[in-house]
């Protein structure tokens, strides 16, 4: 009896879990906020590219020690402004993290 009790309470209490994680709406912060942000490749894309206005700077590669690419590293800049970004994507799954910032400084290699 015990058990069936304890089963029904954890089984309430997952339930709740998953309601409270449905309601949480996505809100697009300060690029300065950012230290960190990963979603899918789709969503990191629109809102670098559409509501940052990143433009593409550099791109990059990411590689293991068997030398195959597991990332790919784009580094983009508000031409506007100085907020920066640098985008990682990975290869085998849709997810993409942006790290993000203020007050970037060009230099020329």
């Amino acid at each position: 009896m015990k058990k069936i009790i304890l089963c029904l309470v954890l089984l309430m209490l997952f339930e709740a879990d998953i309601v409270r994680a449905n309601d949480k709406t996505e809100e697009v912060k300060p690029l300065f906020d950012i230290l960190l942000y990963c979603n899918t490749k789709e969503y990191i894309e629109e809102v670098s590219t559409k509501q940052y206005n990143l433009s593409l700077a550099a791109t990059g590669v990411v590689n293991d020690t068997k030398h195959e690419n597991i990332m790919d590293i784009k580094f983009m800049i508000n031409p506007f402004n100085t907020q920066w970004a640098i985008v990682f994507s990975f290869k085998h799954i849709n997810k993409s993290c942006l790290l993000g910032g203020n007050n970037v400084k060009l230099y020329s290699p």
